[in-house]
């Protein structure tokens, strides 16, 4: 496999966001070999990322989250982000709250992956600025956290750009963004992991109360479906800035 084969880009659309990526950039320059990231122009991430003198970071600052009334066009920007990318290999689209630990690429790559496939990680979720305090003084072990369902979320999926499902949505939809379908970042989350043999993806246990507190996992990717061994860790509470930013700071 050559070279560039194995490089992995990764997307990353956030505004008003610095408290999180302040933490997840350093750390995920450490496993991505390039990040893209589309922010708004002003925004203090711009100067952030600057004094970081790394070419490993591409920033487009711009507004088009907002076009025609929308308040966060997610897949407008990454197809943006899209026709931004260096290597044209592996992507991870990803959100500005999740840190990679080092052992991720490794994992991902030792699957072996395949190029027709979709790949997501599963999450542990750090509440507080004071949890993620903990796990990386070693105060408090990962498994004292918990670990939520599912993989393939919006927060982790990772394809490959020469993949034929992919191919197809670039002719067809301009790639992820399904341009003004959707005006916010949920549904659309959901509806570029159904283009992979028809989104067959298993969720079990069922949604419901305390159904993030199972420690057993009988849900599997199926088809073009696949899960990463290694989970990633989010930061601050999830599911709640769909539209915009409404979590407290992380600090």
């Amino acid at each position: 496999m050559e070279e560039s084969e194995n490089k992995i880009e990764a997307i990353i659309v956030a505004f008003n966001y610095l408290d999180y990526l302040s933490i997840t950039i350093p750390e995920n320059l450490k496993t991505f070999d390039r990040i893209v990231i589309v922010t708004k122009e002003n925004d203090p991430l711009i100067d952030f990322c600057k004094n970081l003198n790394t070419d490993k970071i591409f920033i487009i600052a711009t507004d088009i989250m907002n076009y025609e009334g929308a308040k966060f066009n997610k897949g407008l920007c990454i197809s943006l982000a899209i026709q931004n990318l260096k290597y044209k290999s592996w992507i991870v689209i990803t959100d500005g709250d999740i840190v990679y630990p080092s052992e991720w690429k490794e994992k991902f790559l030792n699957i072996p992956p395949d190029i027709e496939k979709i790949y997501g990680s599963r999450r542990t979720n750090f509440d507080t600025y004071q949890d993620w305090l903990d796990f990386e003084s070693g105060k408090r072990q990962l498994s004292s956290y918990l670990t939520y369902r599912g993989f393939i979320y919006g927060y982790n999926q990772v394809f490959n750009y020469n993949s034929s499902t992919f191919q197809r949505l670039l002719k067809e939809r301009n790639g992820w963004g399904y341009e003004n379908n959707f005006r916010e970042a949920r549904d659309l989350d959901w509806v570029f992991v159904r283009n992979w043999n028809n989104g067959q993806v298993i969720y079990n246990p069922p949604l419901g109360e305390n159904c993030h507190e199972v420690k057993e996992f009988n849900d599997t990717g199926v088809g073009l479906t696949g899960e990463i061994p290694c989970f990633v860790y989010h930061l601050g509470e999830p599911g709640l800035n769909h539209e915009t930013r409404v979590t407290e700071k992380f600090q």
